[in-house]
């Protein structure tokens, strides 16, 4: 089995504020032209609002068929909780900050596939000793050709997105 290898295909950090970031015309092959087989998302973010802040990420613009199970915990408290709904999220502000304390990590499996649905594993963890991990699948066949992330209020100046393709 070949060792798997990660290339960036796209990064943006935001020169602005924004109340969205979109990533589209997604590649399903690397810039040697072997296939991508899953893709890594790395967000590192500010949202201005200081009380809510979600993220909601989305696939091909897509609002429904989303499943997901996660835990939370910040060393004296834990929780969880199971959805099916319109997006994948992190629902409790302890993950994004309004600092750039956070980072959050989707591993999205198998994207290319046209045959299985699409499993996504993520965590997110910040400095204030809160951390939080799950698991989802967005219930499509479809290829991912777009993320969309989009926070219920606004990123702040600075914020970055990653997206990282796999090969092997």
């Amino acid at each position: 089995m070949a060792t798997p290898t990660y290339e960036l295909i796209e990064q943006q950090t935001l020169s602005s504020t924004a109340t969205s970031v979109t990533f589209s015309s997604i590649p399903t092959t690397d810039s040697n032209g072997e296939p991508f087989r899953d893709m890594v998302l790395v967000i590192n973010a500010a949202i201005t609002q200081a009380t809510t802040r979600t993220l909601l990420v989305r696939f091909n613009g897509s609002t429904s068929g989303y499943d997901m199970i996660y835990a939370y915990g910040d060393g004296s408290t834990t929780s969880g909780n199971y959805f099916s709904q319109s997006s994948l999220n992190f629902d409790n502000g302890s993950y994004v900050t309004n600092s750039f304390s956070s980072v959050m990590v989707y591993n999205i499996m198998n994207y290319t596939q046209t045959s299985t649905y699409k499993p996504v594993l993520f965590r997110g963890n910040n400095t204030n000793a809160n951390v939080a991990m799950g698991a989802g699948s967005w219930n499509s066949t479809s290829t991912i050709n777009s993320i969309s992330i989009d926070p219920e209020n606004t990123f702040q100046v600075a914020s970055t997105f990653k997206l990282f393709g796999i090969v092997g």
